[in-house]
């Protein structure tokens, strides 16, 4: 996962360390000194440790415990006069199709649980202009035992971004992220 971390600081600070507390992990804190210039560097292709995740197809049938989960199709609507995407972006609307397979109602969260990366790991959050501009509504709500929904979840990214996964998190459900690679 990739994103940008801002922070207010007093104009004349000095020594500035960016701290991460991995301790939630077990694992202590990293400290990076940021150096008294802004700096920028390319993000690495490949991180030490780093494992292949599952990835699956547009139209494969994921079983996700108790849920199952199939991206039927993926389109980029324009939009319209009152609703387009902003300069250098396009929208991206993912429509899927979700179905409780157990006995108890769970309950689906497009902005929570629903987001796309791009190959850099930058993430992507739910764009309700972009839902709107597919026509569909989003797959939110409370599904019965047995019960299916299906939604448009619509994304604004840059138009040339590369690599694009969907992501569903299942977390909290106890299985975590399911990884649809999109066309």
């Amino acid at each position: 996962m990739r994103g940008k971390v801002g922070f207010q600081v007093p104009q004349d600070a000095t020594g500035l360390v960016f701290v991460f507390d991995a301790e939630v992990f077990g694992t202590g804190k990293v400290f990076v000194e940021l150096g008294s210039e802004p700096i920028a560097v390319e993000p690495p292709a490949e991180l030490a440790g780093e494992q292949e995740q599952a990835t699956f197809a547009v139209g494969d049938i994921v079983e996700i415990g108790d849920l199952t989960l199939v991206v039927n199709e993926v389109t980029s609507p324009a939009g319209d006069d009152f609703n387009k995407p902003d300069a250098g972006n396009k929208f991206v609307v993912v429509d899927v199709t979700l179905q409780n397979k157990g006995s108890e109602t769970r309950a689906i969260s497009s902005m929570l649980q629903m987001h796309l990366k791009d190959a850099t790991g930058q993430r992507y959050d739910l764009d309700l202009m972009a839902s709107v501009a597919s026509g569909g509504t989003t797959p939110d709500g409370e599904i019965a035992a047995g019960e299916k929904i299906r939604g448009q979840v619509g994304f604004q990214i840059p138009e040339d971004a590369q690599g694009l996964v969907f992501v569903f998190d299942a977390d909290v459900f106890g299985y975590g992220k399911v990884l649809v690679a999109l066309p």
